[in-house]
Parts: structure tokens; sequence; C-alpha cells
């Protein structure tokens, strides 16, 4: 695990620089001389002609203070038409921000201040830039953007150069992604040493454009931090490997409990992702008035009914399921289950006889917030997979969407709490642990917003689980792969009419990719370090 797989925010920014400092014994001079250095450097591989215009804006901050140096070293490197503007008094610029600017000021780069009206010719050199350097607001931003900078924030935002944000676009808050009154529309954003969870929820990554990373020196052990993101690197080596001299039993068995009449596709799609990830046999419990439907698009599965009633299932039906548990290694509850009274009924009673590892989705996830306690007692791992509606309701809050100051502590902390795995899904989708790891799977789009794309990625969870793979890292690789799927899926679509069949049928294809080292989505979108651009 790298640092720049780390997703620090704006508390954890300063332990990770302190750890620098008292540590490694880099000073916070020559941290923010690395930081611009970085920026400069980014700066002359995205734009090497050298007499393209550049403006670069500053706040008072650090966040300024790296826009200066980068205009030095940008400056020194031979950008002659370069023009830098401080935004503030220097009475609130920082020390490191003040010797940097004299520094600008030494080595012949004047630096203009306003402190109030902007020129004409600074809103005229800014809307005619190739390259506009955004250091204007950096994490330290907790209010609303102040009128002087919404009115720069518009101009650059209308203006045609190509934008480059330093940490995060200012205007957004680094720990929620939220726009604080206006926000940059960034191109690029170089961000130091580590990703913000700001650069992950929205809408902060869609105004973040590609985001590269910075190498502020010095090592940091990442063990010291527990929230990260999923990569390609990090998850190729999870994917089983299939033995020639492999049979239909090699690759695991499911337990799949669920389905009713009005609900006669989840089984479908639960099988599909299961069978297209590579598992092996299905047993499914479902009502009779879903078995023609489920047998008629998936007939390799194995029917473990009749049901006791033909609808819904029920209390009754527990006898088929405990006889088929010593054969199976993963058991999945929920998919379109239905929300009968009997059938909720009937989750109570596999949470305390369920011998396996357990998958909640679907409206068995109702079931789950009056069963924590014997959820927490059980033998054998649970993994819960709701939205974020679902974890309101588990978790008895108000609001369907969760308060992304606090939602990486809570998780982190429901988790251990209640000795869960939890997916919760949403864009990004968050994974947490009860040993306190939380990742970020910032992979997906809005195509995957489509009836049953839930179902299959229950599916495909279960068939790693089946195969071998453990529960943390069958998680990581499920999330991924669903996610790759729209993302492969949606230029053919247009991030309309996916469905979730389609989904499933491109997993093979993403798995083949993957082990080959051919696709690096959020490799290209978020982990390009400066050097490797």
């Amino acid at each position: 695990m790298k640092i720049s797989d780390l997703v620090l925010n704006s508390e954890e920014v300063r332990q990770y620089e302190r750890i620098l400092i008292e540590e490694q014994g880099i000073t916070v001079d020559v941290l923010m001389e690395n930081a611009g250095k970085e920026i400069a450097l980014f700066i002359s591989k995205i734009e090497p002609v050298k007499h393209k215009k550049i403006t670069v804006w500053c706040g008072p901050g650090n966040n300024g203070g790296d826009g200066l140096v980068a205009s030095r070293y940008l400056f020194n490197r031979g950008y002659g038409d370069i023009k830098v503007y401080l935004l503030d008094s220097m009475e609130r610029a920082t020390p490191l921000t003040r010797k940097n600017l004299d520094l600008c000021c030494k080595e012949g780069l004047e630096v203009k201040i306003f402190t109030e009206s902007l020129s004409k010719e600074a809103i005229e050199q800014t809307r005619g830039s190739d390259i506009i350097i955004d250091s204007l607001l950096g994490l330290g931003l907790k209010d609303e953007v102040r009128a002087n900078y919404q009115e720069i924030i518009e101009i650059i935002n209308e203006s045609s150069a190509r934008v480059v944000s330093v940490d995060i676009p200012s205007g957004v808050s680094a720990d929620t992604g939220d726009i604080l009154g206006i926000a940059i529309q960034a191109d690029y954003t170089v961000t130091m040493g580590t990703l913000k969870p700001g650069l992950l929820f929205y809408p902060g990554r869609g105004l973040a454009g590609k985001i590269v990373i910075a190498n502020l020196g010095g090592t940091v052990d990442p063990s010291h931090f527990s929230t990260k993101i999923i990569t390609e690197a990090l998850i190729s080596r999870y994917l089983p490997v299939r033995k020639e001299d492999s049979h239909k039993g090699s690759f695991g068995r499911l337990l799949f409990v669920g389905g009713s009449y009005n609900y006669q596709g989840a089984p479908i799609f639960v099988s599909m992702g299961y069978f297209k990830a590579g598992g092996g046999y299905i047993y499914s419990l479902i009502p009779t008035t879903a078995a023609s439907a489920l047998t008629n698009w998936v007939p390799e599965v194995v029917l473990a009914g009749p049901s006791i009633k033909e609808s819904y299932l029920t209390i009754d039906d527990l006898s088929a399921i405990t006889d088929l548990l010593p054969k199976c290694q993963v058991m999945v509850v929920g998919p379109g289950l239905g929300r009968e009274k009997e059938s909720l009924q009937l989750v109570e009673k596999i949470i305390d006889n369920c011998h396996l590892p357990l998958i909640i989705d679907g409206d068995a996830l109702l079931v789950v917030r009056e069963n924590l306690e014997r959820l927490k007692e059980r033998k054998f791992s649970t993994i819960i997979t709701p939205h974020f509606g679902e974890y309101a309701f588990i978790t008895g809050k108000d609001c369907n969407y969760p308060d992304k100051k606090t939602i990486i502590e809570e998780v982190r902390s429901f988790t251990r709490k209640n000795n869960l795995l939890l997916l919760l899904k949403g864009n990004p989708t968050i994974m947490a642990f009860p040993d306190g790891r939380v990742f970020f799977g910032p992979v997906g789009n809005v195509s995957l917003a489509t009836p049953g794309s839930g179902d299959v990625l229950a599916g495909i969870l279960a068939s790693f689980i089946a195969q071998g793979v453990s529960l943390k890292e069958a998680i990581l690789l499920a999330v991924y792969l669903h996610g790759a799927a729209g993302e492969t899926l949606s230029g053919e679509y247009e991030k309309r009419g996916l469905m979730a069949r389609d989904i499933a049928l491109e997993i093979p294809d993403l798995m083949n990719r993957l082990r080959a080292g051919e696709i690096n989505i959020i490799k290209n979108r978020f982990l390009k370090e400066v050097a490797d651009v």
C-alpha cells in the first residue's frame, strides 16, 4: 500500500505533515518547496510550449504559497508570459506565503496584490490565459467563499483556459466535497501527498477534473492511517485462479434465499452475477411463482424448493435451508424477498441458523436494525449491503443522505461495534470492516442506477467468497468489477439504457483485462503521480 493510496481529511493531513516534519526531518519550508516544484513539473508536462500565457491566482494561506513556489519554478524554467496575482492583504498572508512572495520578487517575477476590486488588466489576463493555476483556497476552507473570491472564481470558470487547482478546487470542502458558495471547475487537480474525501465525494469529485498526486518527499508508514482507495494494483492479485484440473464443484456453492411474486427478477440477477464471476453451484430457495422465470433465464441453477407458499417465502421454509447449509460456502438472503411479515421472520431465523458467511441484501436489510446484537454474536461473518437510504434506516437516521463530515468515522465505529462488514452502495461506494479499515470505491457512474444492479453485485460478491477469496478481498474486488462494468458500458449506452443483465455479462471480460493489466480506470483518474504523467 502506497501513501498515494490513502484518503486523508484535513485533520489527518496535518497529522501526516507532522510525521514528515518530526520523524523525517523535513521542514515546513521544504514541504512547500516540494509542493510547488511538483505543480510546476506537472504544468511543464501538460504545456511544454513556454510562450503560452500562464496566470497564477494565489490566496494568503499556504495553498497560495504553493502557487507562488510553482510560479517561481515555471519562471526559472523559461516560461516568460506568466502573471502572478495575490488576492487579499499581506496582513492575512501566512509567514511562508510572505517569504515565497519575497523570493518571487527577488528573482524578477512580479506579484500584484489585490485587496479589494480587481484590475481590468488582471481580468483580461485571466480570460485570455492558456493555463490558470488556482491556489486561492485550500484545505482550511470551512465557511462560504467571500465576495472578492467569488468574483475571480466566476472569471476563471468563464475562461477557456485549462485550470490546474492546487490540492483541492477553490471553494470545495476538502472533507465533504460540498461547494461552499461557489467553486472552481478544474481540469486538473494536483493534490499533495494523498487523496482527500472532497475529491471523492460529489460534487467535489465532478469539479476536480483529473487528479494527480504530488510527492512531498519523505516516507510515512501507510499503516498510520486507516482510510484508503481501492486500486487496480491492489485488487488484481485477489482474482481467483482456475486450475486446469478443477471440476464444477471446485468453485464453491451458494445458497440463495429470496425472490417473490412481485420481484421475480432478483434471483435471476444474483445468479447471473454469481456465474459470470466464476462461481460453481447455486442452490436457490425461491417461491414457486418465481421459479419458472429463474430457470428460463438461468437453467444452471438448482432449485431448492418448492416453497411452502407460492408467492413468498415463510418461516416454514427454514428446514429446506438448514438441509442445504452443509453443502455451501456462502449464503445470500434478501434480494426480491418482499416485505411480508412471514418472510422477514424467516430472515431472523436464518441469522440464528446460518453457519456460513452471510450476505444480507435487499428487503432482508429491514431486520438488521432490530437484530444487531444477534448478528454480532454470529460465529460466522456477516456482510450487509445497504444503499444510503437503507443504511439510514438501519442506524436510525432521519435523512437518507449521509453526513459526509462524519460518515467515515461513523461507518468505522458501526462496523467495529457490531462486528459487521459493510458495503455501503453509492457514488462513491464505501466499504468498512470490523478492524477499522475503510475503503473508498470511486469507480462506476449513474449508468448503474438501474433495477437489479445491486442484485448482480450481491451475486458477484458471493461468487468470490464461494471460490475461496477472503471476505474483505471479495468485497473490494466485487465493488471494483461492478463499477468498472458501468464505466465500460456507459460509452455504449450513454449512461442510459444499461440493464442489470448487461452488467453481469461484462464481468468475465473485465476479469481477464484486470488480470492482464489492461484496465486502469482508477489509476488513470486518481493515482497517476506527477512523475508518471
